[in-house]
C-alpha cells in the first residue's frame, strides 16, 4: 500500500475544503453521452432494492451553469431518472466517502485508476459505467460479478460486459490515484466525478521535507528552552 506524501495530504485537505465551500445548490445540465454513437445498452437487475429495466450505459457530458464549465460524470443512482437538456437546480457536491463509505469509495477510485484512461469509445464508456454500477450496488461480501449476486447486467451490447468484468477482476491490487466526489440531487441521478491525485515533482517534495525538518527543529528547540 502506498503511503501518502505530505503534499498529497495537503491536496486532500484542499479538496475537502473545496467541497465544504460547495455545499450550496448548483444548477447542472446533462447534455448527452460523451460517446453518443452506438451507446451501450443493457438490462440491469438489482435485488435489494428491487429493479429491472433496460438502460443506456456511458459517461455523461454535464454543464455547470454556475461556472459555465463542463465535465464528464457517471451515474451512481439507478433508481432515479436523468433528462438530457434539463436544468436541475438542486445538485450539491459531496465526497465519495460521505456518499458510499470509505471502502466502497476506495474501490471506485481503484476502478478509475485502472480503467478510466482506457475509456475512448462507446463500448469502453459503457463498460466503465457497468463496472461502476456493480461497485455501487453489490452487497458487501459478495463477489464482483456482473452476471450474479445482487446487481446483474444482461443482454449487453458492444461487448462491454467482458471489458467491465475484466476491470472488476483487476482492481484488487490497485492503489487508488483518484479523488472521488459525488454530485447529489433529490430528484435526479447522483453523478460521480473523478480527479487524479497530483504527485509532487521530486524537487517540490524535497523542499517540503526540508521545510518540515525545519519546523520540527524549531519545535525541538522551543521544548528544550522551556526545560
Amino acid at each position: 500500500m502506498k503511503t501518502k506524501t505530505a503534499f498529497q495530504s495537503l491536496y486532500g485537505l484542499a479538496g475537502l475544503l473545496l467541497l465544504a465551500t460547495s455545499a450550496e445548490a448548483v444548477p447542472l445540465k446533462a447534455t448527452g453521452f460523451e460517446y453518443p454513437t452506438g451507446v451501450t445498452q443493457a438490462t440491469i437487475v438489482n435485488g435489494v432494492p428491487a429493479l429491472n429495466k433496460r438502460v443506456y450505459a456511458g459517461g455523461f457530458v454535464v454543464q455547470n451553469l454556475a461556472t459555465n464549465g463542463s465535465f464528464v460524470a457517471w451515474c451512481v443512482d439507478i433508481f432515479q431518472p436523468i433528462n438530457f437538456g434539463e436544468t436541475v437546480n438542486d445538485y450539491t457536491l459531496t465526497t465519495g466517502v460521505a456518499a458510499f463509505g470509505a471502502a466502497r469509495s476506495d474501490a471506485i477510485g481503484r476502478l478509475a485508476t485502472l480503467a478510466l484512461g482506457q475509456v475512448n469509445n462507446a463500448a469502453t464508456s459503457g463498460a466503465f459505467q457497468l463496472a461502476l454500477w456493480e461497485l455501487v450496488n453489490e452487497l458487501t461480501g459478495n463477489a464482483l460479478n456482473l452476471s450474479a449476486n445482487n446487481f446483474r447486467a444482461g443482454s449487453v451490447t458492444n461487448g462491454s460486459a467482458p471489458i467491465a468484468q475484466g476491470w472488476l477482476n483487476g482492481i484488487a491490487n490497485i492503489s487508488s490515484q483518484y479523488t472521488v466526489s459525488v454530485w447529489q440531487s433529490r430528484s435526479r441521478q447522483d453523478l460521480v466525478v473523478f480527479e487524479r491525485v497530483r504527485v509532487p515533482e521530486p524537487g517540490s517534495l524535497a523542499l517540503a521535507v526540508v521545510g518540515l525538518a525545519m519546523v520540527l527543529t524549531l519545535q525541538r528547540r522551543r521544548q528544550l528552552a522551556r526545560r
